[in-house]
Order: structure tokens, then C-alpha cells, then sequence
């Protein structure tokens, strides 16, 4: 316990615990998936578009590319570097991933994930030094509840 004391993870002067909870539970879904595109790209190519295989010189490549980038945001998540960019892009990665897959029982739980990032972004832009205007924040709400609600209904419809 006198690591944690050191570090200041979870004391609630450094940072709420809920938000460091999300960021590691996040960041960790990110460095799982990250690690496993990466070390296995060839199971992965089926979650590919069809369309993006067949352009793709080399489709595993940009599926362990990818991998790269996930495993990238998910310690940079964890370690909390940088969060209200990193979280609207882990976001974008998670949209790209339902987008190119199509929608599946995948899709409810990336649309969770979704909520996490977005209260993660949410809390890193109350500290920011710039924080984005009431505005801005009421359309990226917004945009995310639409995600939800299409997401959902692509969904019930093709179930």
C-alpha cells in the first residue's frame, strides 16, 4: 500500500476515484485489444470490410498497425496522459471499429466503453486550463446519445 500512497493514485486530492477506476478499467481494454491485434493479426482481418481487404496491400499490417495504436491509448489512459484528447480519439476507435464490423453484441458494449471515455473526457476538460464551451460539450453529448440511439435500433433491426 505505500506505493499507491507515493504514486497519490487514490487519494481523492489527486484525482476522484471513480475517474481513475474508468481510466483503468478503459486503458485496459485498450492495452488487451491493442496487445492482441498486434500479436495476432490474422484473426482480426475478419472484422476487416471487405472492401478494405481488397484495396489493402496488407490488410494484417493495418490490423497490427491498429493494435499499436489501441495499445497506445490504453497506457497512455491508464497513466493519465493527456486525457481529453485521448479519450474523444479512443472514442473515434471504437466508432471506426462498429463502422468497418458492423453491428453485432459488440456494439453495446463498445457503446458503454463510449459512456466511460466520454465522462473520462468530461472530468479532464473540467481541469483543463482551455476548458471547450458549454456549447461544444452539449454537442458532443449529443452526438454520443445519437450514436446510442442508431447504434441500438441498426441493432434490434438486424437481430
Amino acid at each position: 500500500m505505500a506505493i499507491f500512497r507515493k504514486l497519490r493514485v487514490f487519494r481523492r486530492e489527486s484525482e476522484d476515484l471513480a475517474m481513475t477506476v474508468m481510466r483503468y478499467g478503459c486503458g485496459s481494454m485498450f492495452v488487451w485489444f491493442g496487445m492482441d491485434q498486434w500479436s495476432r493479426p490474422v484473426a482480426w482481418l475478419g472484422w476487416l470490410p471487405g472492401p478494405v481487404n481488397a484495396v489493402t496491400p496488407a490488410p494484417g499490417l493495418l490490423v497490427a498497425a491498429a493494435g499499436v495504436l489501441a495499445f497506445s491509448v490504453g497506457i497512455a489512459l491508464i497513466a493519465g496522459l493527456r486525457l481529453r484528447t485521448l479519450s474523444l480519439i479512443a472514442v473515434g476507435l471504437l466508432v471506426a471499429a462498429n463502422v468497418s464490423g458492423g453491428v453485432s453484441d459488440a456494439t453495446v458494449r463498445d457503446g458503454a466503453a463510449c459512456g466511460g471515455l466520454l465522462s473520462i473526457f468530461l472530468h479532464a476538460n473540467e481541469r483543463h486550463p482551455r476548458p471547450l464551451g458549454t456549447e461544444t460539450i452539449a454537442v458532443i453529448c449529443t452526438v454520443y446519445i445519437l450514436l446510442l440511439l442508431v447504434s441500438g435500433l441498426a441493432f434490434l433491426r438486424a437481430g
